[in-house]
């Protein structure tokens, strides 16, 4: 994994698109505890404020026993008016990698603070500790347009790199990355990678065995915080599951309003999701050049369809059927 910063100067910088702000945020200290600032303000990070709408401070405590420093931005995201950039999904993703034979991962080190917010609105990101009032001068994490914006600049800084399959011009890519960022941690021309929860390699895309080992051992939850957890992450994967919306079916319709009766095909719901993700299944990747194979099947309580080519599974897709229709 690679850590690197982004070297632009500061009237180069991206600004945050101007927010609309109509009421002030009452201020109230849960914690009462105090925020080293020293380290933030010498780095250019926050400075001193005396905005009028600051927001309150949350401490979180970490698995490790130290404490993670958020910003509770909540009643100001309500008053933003949202930036209707469209983030690609992680199959949008997918379908751009055919061809490649080798991956290299970049991991922006605190890559939103090299995102400047435009001086008119700094006052709007401060935020009160105890004793304490700052607001920043980098984008902080935590805004409603923070994802639309960082992912915007980071199109804009990479869009001149096409995708190409050698590795004497995957190595060029590389060089000329290099030019525009600082690295201080790199995993460069890797045949295999790992990538939000998947695995890429040249012939295709798999589940990371990391997630399938957490899905296979996850405790049974008869609880409607523990299925809702369990489903969040087997549907991130369904796309690898055949009939996913109907195997899942038992499981959503506990989720219902007053709806959560556990029964035994919850249970066998549960263990088959476990059991159909275990294989280590590889997704064809899409090529765009050669036709593609649809495979559809209906029935009264969902849908279902495969996508392939050449006989080798490109995704599966899946829909429970309302039945009102």
């Amino acid at each position: 994994m690679i850590k690197v910063s982004l070297s632009y100067e500061r009237d180069t910088l991206i600004a945050i698109d101007e927010w609309l702000i109509e009421m002030f945020v009452k201020v109230f200290d849960p914690f009462g505890n105090a925020f080293n600032s020293s380290p933030a303000t010498n780095t250019g990070i926050i400075h001193p404020s005396n905005s009028p709408f600051p927001s309150s401070v949350l401490l979180i405590h970490k698995k490790d026993g130290t404490w993670q420093f958020y910003v509770d931005y909540r009643a100001l995201n309500v008053v933003t008016v949202s930036d209707r950039f469209s983030i690609p999904s992680i199959d949008e993703l997918f379908d751009e990698l055919h061809g490649a034979l080798y991956f290299s991962k970049l991991d922006l080190l605190v890559g939103y603070h090299q995102i400047h917010i435009n001086t008119d609105n700094e006052c709007k990101a401060a935020f009160r500790t105890h004793g304490d009032h700052y607001e920043f001068l980098v984008m902080p994490f935590g805004l409603t347009n923070a994802p639309s914006t960082f992912q915007g600049l980071m199109n804009d800084v990479f869009q001149p790199f096409v995708r190409l399959a050698t590795w004497s011009s995957h190595v060029t890519h590389i060089r000329q990355v290099l030019q525009l960022l600082r690295q201080s941690k790199c995993v460069f021309g890797q045949e295999l990678i790992g990538y939000l929860g998947h695995i890429i390699l040249a012939k295709g895309v798999a589940v990371d065995p990391g997630k399938i080992q957490a899905i296979t051992y996850w405790p049974l939850s008869m609880t409607v915080k523990g299925v809702r957890s369990f489903l969040g992450l087997s549907r991130y994967y369904r796309r690898f599951i055949y009939n996913y919306a109907m195997v899942a079916e038992p499981l959503t319709d506990l989720l219902k309003k007053d709806s959560f009766h556990w029964y035994i095909q919850a249970s066998l719901a549960f263990s088959n999701l476990q059991i159909l993700l275990a294989p280590a299944l590889i997704l064809q990747l899409s090529d765009f050049s050669k036709p593609f194979t649809l495979e559809i099947d209906a029935s009264k309580v969902g849908i279902g369809a495969v996508l392939s080519q050449d006989r080798h599974p490109i995704a599966f897709f899946s829909q429970k059927l309302s039945p009102h229709l």
